[in-house]
């Protein structure tokens, strides 16, 4: 792979320098999740082997997704958001490869 460094002005948003690498070649990816909702909020991070996703639709939804180094969902959890009680908690499998908990907070 080809990289050459592009030029760049002072007011480049960087992290922490300013030297952004460009190539020839595109980097490919794929989606691990798709929904039939809006996302309006994206929260991830990285604990151990997993990264920890959560994420807001536009219906007041919260999900949470716990991705495994091979990029296979290991866990899926929804999250309806009306007040601070849980008064439901059901848990349903959706697949060989993990398991879909409904959580509804009334």
């Amino acid at each position: 792979m080809l990289n050459k460094l592009q030029t760049i002005g002072e007011d480049f948003c960087g992290l922490d320098v300013n030297t952004p690498l460009g190539g020839e070649d595109p980097i490919a990816a794929f989606p691990v999740l798709t929904f039939d909702t809006l996302l309006t909020a994206v929260a991830a991070t990285s604990t151990g082997d997993y990264t920890v996703v959560f994420l807001g639709t536009n219906k007041g939804h919260l999900k949470k997704i716990i991705v495994n180094r091979k990029m296979e969902i290991e866990m899926e959890m929804k999250m309806e958001i009306d007040s601070n009680v849980f008064d439901r908690t059901s848990q349903k499998e959706k697949s060989d490869s993990h398991t879909s908990f409904d959580i509804a907070i009334r």
